[in-house]
C-alpha cells in the first residue's frame, strides 16, 4: 500500500512538474521577502514591548503627535492618560497645559501648568506660560529660545494662517514701494529678515541681474527660503551666421534656481557682507519692530548702502491694548511679545544723522489688527 502511494505521488509530480514550476516560480524571491518581513516584525515587536513596559510614555508620545497635528482634544486625552499611568509625570502636566491653551481653555491650562511647576518641571517655555496663565502677567516677555521655536512653527503656517486669516499685506506694500522707487534692473539688494523667502522670489523676478542677499536670524525660516525657486528662461538662440569663439559653456536651457545669491543666518546688527558690497537697496518688512536698538540699525544701514541708494522698510504701530491682550492671552505667540515701537520722529532723526533723507512715507493696514507705515529713505 505504501509503495502504491509513493508511486502515485511520483507520477503526479512528474505529470504536473511544468504546472508546479509556473505556479511557484516566485519561490526564489521568498527568502529575501521573508527576511525583510522578519526584520519589520522584530522592529514592531520591540516597539510593542517598549510600549507595554512604559504605557505612560507611549501615551505621552501620542499626545505630542496629536498636539503637533493641532488635534487638541486627542492630545489632552493622551496627556491625561500618561499622568494617570505615571504618578508625578511633570512633563505630561506641562504639555496638558499647552494642549488646553491650543483649545482656548485657559483656566484648565493654568491649573495644569501650575501642577507642572509644582512637580518640578522647569524650562524657559514653562516659565513663560506660567507667567501668563498662572501668574496672570500679560507683560511677560519671551526668551530667545522661545522666539526661535515660534519662528519654526510660524514658518509652517505663515501663508495659510497669517496671510489668509489675518489678511497680511506686508509683502504687497513693500514690493509695490520698491518697484515704484527702484528701476535699476541690476540693483544689488539686501533683504533684512527675509523669512521664508517669499518676497525674495518677487525681488529676483523684478530685478533679475543684480545681487540678492537674504539675512535672517531664524534657521527655521532660512530652511524655507532655501527651498524657494524661480524659473530661469533658456538663453536666446544665436544667429547661425554669428560665430562665438570664446564662450566657455553651452547656452543653458530653461531651469530653476533659488532667487538668492546667498542666505545669511545672522542678526542684521551683526551682518557684514563677505564681498564688501555696497547695496543699491536695503529692504525690510517688520524686522525692526523686533530690534530695540534703532541707532545701531541706522549705523548698519549707512555702512551697507551706497550713495544714492535706498532704504525701504515698514514699522508697525503700537498695538491697541485690547488687541495686544487678546494676542498674548489667546494665541500665546512669543513672536508678538518682544515688540518695540519706534516713532517716526525718532527714526527720521536717527537716519538723518547718518546722511539719509526721507523721500516718502505712507500709512497702510498691515493686517486686520495692525496699522503700519512704510518709509523710503535715500542716502545722500
Amino acid at each position: 500500500m505504501a509503495k502504491k502511494k509513493q508511486g502515485f505521488i511520483k507520477s503526479f509530480l512528474n505529470g504536473n512538474v511544468r504546472l508546479f514550476r509556473e505556479t511557484f516560480s516566485f519561490i526564489p524571491q521568498i527568502p529575501s521577502f521573508v527576511v525583510n518581513k522578519k526584520h519589520e516584525l522584530d522592529d514592531w515587536s520591540e516597539t510593542a514591548r517598549t510600549k507595554l513596559k512604559n504605557p505612560a510614555k507611549a501615551n505621552f508620545d501620542l499626545g505630542i503627535y496629536f498636539y503637533e497635528q493641532n488635534q487638541a482634544g486627542d492630545a489632552i486625552t493622551r496627556f491625561k492618560l500618561a499622568g494617570i499611568m505615571q504618578k508625578n509625570y511633570a512633563e505630561a502636566a506641562f504639555w496638558l497645559g499647552k494642549a488646553y491653551i491650543l483649545k482656548s481653555e485657559f483656566t484648565k491650562a493654568g491649573n495644569a501648568l501650575a501642577e507642572a511647576k509644582k512637580l518640578g518641571y522647569d524650562s524657559a517655555e514653562a516659565a513663560y506660560f506660567h507667567e501668563i496663565y498662572v501668574a496672570k502677567n500679560k507683560d511677560a516677555l519671551s526668551s530667545e529660545l522661545l522666539q526661535k521655536d515660534f519662528f519654526k512653527f510660524f514658518g509652517q503656517i505663515f501663508d495659510e494662517y497669517y496671510c489668509d486669516n489675518y489678511r497680511y499685506m506686508g509683502y504687497e506694500k513693500i514690493l509695490e514701494t520698491v518697484t515704484n522707487h527702484l528701476s535699476k534692473q541690476n540693483a544689488n539688494i539686501l533683504e533684512i529678515g527675509c523669512g521664508r523667502g517669499d518676497l525674495g522670489v518677487h525681488l529676483r523676478t523684478n530685478f533679475p541681474s543684480g545681487k540678492l542677499v537674504g539675512i535672517d536670524k531664524s534657521e527655521a525660516m532660512l530652511d524655507f527660503a532655501k527651498e524657494q525657486e524661480i524659473v530661469v528662461k533658456a538663453a536666446k538662440e544665436q544667429d547661425e551666421n554669428i560665430i562665438i569663439t570664446n564662450q566657455e559653456t553651452e547656452p543653458s536651457p530653461e531651469h530653476t534656481k533659488n532667487p538668492y545669491d546667498y542666505l545669511v543666518k545672522k542678526d542684521f546688527l551683526e551682518f557684514s557682507d563677505p564681498d564688501n558690497t555696497k547695496f543699491d537697496l536695503l529692504v525690510a518688512r517688520g524686522a525692526f519692530n523686533y530690534i530695540e536698538d534703532f541707532p545701531e540699525v541706522a549705523a548698519q544701514a549707512k555702512k551697507h548702502i551706497k550713495k544714492g541708494g535706498l532704504f525701504i522698510f515698514y514699522l508697525s504701530h503700537a498695538y491697541d491694548q485690547t488687541d495686544f491682550g487678546m494676542v498674548k492671552q489667546e494665541f500665546s505667540f512669543p513672536y508678538f511679545l518682544n515688540h518695540f515701537t519706534h516713532s517716526e520722529d525718532e527714526v527720521t532723526k536717527l537716519l538723518k544723522k547718518v546722511a539719509f533723507k526721507l523721500e516718502t512715507r505712507q500709512d497702510f493696514a498691515l493686517d486686520f489688527l495692525t496699522k503700519a507705515t512704510v518709509f523710503v529713505f535715500k542716502k545722500n
